[in-house]
C-alpha cells in the first residue's frame, strides 16, 4: 500500500489550499477560479473541518483573524463571498455542518441531487407534509414563493418572525433551509439598521441551470462526484470522516469508495504514524 508522510500531506494541502504567499488569491476573479479548482471550501477555518478556506487562500498563509478591521485580506474575504454568489459565479450558504460553504457551480448539482428536492418551487411543501421541515421554515418559503427575493428583515417581517425573541427561531429555520438547498442567498441589501443584509430567494429561482442538471443525476453518481472532488483537494480522508463531513450513511460512503476504486479514480493509502486507512484520489 502506498504510504504518505504527514509532512507530504501538509505540504500538498498548503499548495492546494493556496496557503503560500506566491500562489495566494489576489483578485475577485482569482477567488472565483480558486473555488472552481477546489470544488468546496469554507469561509474561515473551522475546527475539525478539513477544507480550504477563502480567508487563508486570500491571506496566502494560516493566520488568526485580526482583531482590527483594517486588513485588506479580511475586507476581500467578506466582500468576495457576497459579490461572487450575487454574480452567480459560485454558491455560498450554510451547508456543510451548517457552516458557511462556498461551492463551484459544477459541484452544486450533485449536492442538489442528494437533497430532498425535485426541482420545483413548491418542493418544500412535500417535506413539510412529511414532518421533515419546521413550521418556521415552511412559512419563510411561503413568503418567498409569493414575494420573490427579499432582504432578511423583510422575510422576517412577512413571516411574522421579526421580534427579538423570535430571532433564534428564524436563524435556525434559515440554516435548515440552506442545508436542504431550499433557499439561497442571492445578494445583499442596504436595508435594515446596519444597512447590510442578505437577500434570499427560493433555490430553484436562484440556480435554475444547476437544478436542471441535477434532474439527470442519480444519487450514486452524485456522491462519486462530491467525494472525488473532495479527495483531489484534501489529499487524503478516512471513510468515517467522509461520513461525518457530508452526513452520509456509512453504507453510502462504502459504496461510493468502492465505485471510485473500481473506476481507478481513488485508492487506499496509509499515512505514517496513523492507524486508520485513508483514501486518496488518482
Amino acid at each position: 500500500m502506498l504510504t504518505f508522510t504527514p509532512e507530504f500531506v501538509a505540504a500538498e494541502r498548503d499548495r492546494r489550499y493556496r496557503r503560500r504567499t506566491e500562489i495566494r488569491v489576489g483578485t475577485e476573479e482569482e477567488a472565483a477560479r480558486f473555488v472552481d479548482e477546489v470544488g468546496l471550501c469554507i469561509l474561515f477555518p473551522v475546527q475539525r473541518m478539513e477544507l480550504p478556506s477563502l480567508w487563508e487562500a486570500i491571506s496566502g498563509c494560516t493566520r488568526p483573524l485580526p482583531r482590527h478591521h483594517d486588513d485588506e485580506a479580511l475586507d476581500n474575504t467578506w466582500s468576495w463571498k457576497d459579490s461572487l454568489p450575487a454574480q452567480r459565479r459560485i454558491y455560498y450558504g450554510k451547508l456543510l455542518r451548517s457552516k458557511g460553504t462556498l461551492m463551484s457551480l459544477d459541484v452544486l448539482p450533485s449536492f442538489y441531487a442528494l437533497s430532498p428536492n425535485f426541482g420545483g418551487e413548491e418542493d418544500y411543501l412535500l417535506e413539510y407534509e412529511a414532518g421533515r421541515l419546521s413550521r418556521e421554515a415552511k412559512t419563510i418559503c411561503d413568503v418567498l414563493l409569493e414575494r420573490r427575493a427579499l432582504p432578511t428583515g423583510e422575510v422576517r417581517r412577512q413571516a411574522h418572525l421579526s421580534s427579538s425573541s423570535q430571532k433564534h427561531q428564524f436563524d435556525r429555520a434559515m440554516v435548515e433551509l440552506q442545508r436542504k438547498l431550499m433557499v439561497a442567498k442571492v445578494g445583499t441589501s442596504d436595508a435594515g439598521p446596519w444597512h447590510y443584509s442578505y437577500v434570499y430567494d427560493l433555490f430553484p429561482r436562484a440556480y435554475p441551470e444547476q437544478v436542471e442538471t441535477a434532474r439527470f443525476l442519480i444519487p450514486r453518481r452524485a456522491r462519486q462526484t462530491i467525494c472525488r472532488s473532495y479527495l483531489r483537494t484534501a489529499v487524503v480522508a478516512t471513510r468515517d470522516y467522509l461520513s461525518w463531513l457530508f452526513g452520509w450513511e456509512q453504507t453510502e460512503v462504502d459504496r461510493t469508495v468502492q465505485d471510485l476504486v473500481e473506476a481507478g479514480e481513488a485508492q487506499a493509502v496509509a499515512v505514517e504514524g496513523r492507524q486508520e486507512e485513508y483514501l486518496t484520489a488518482l
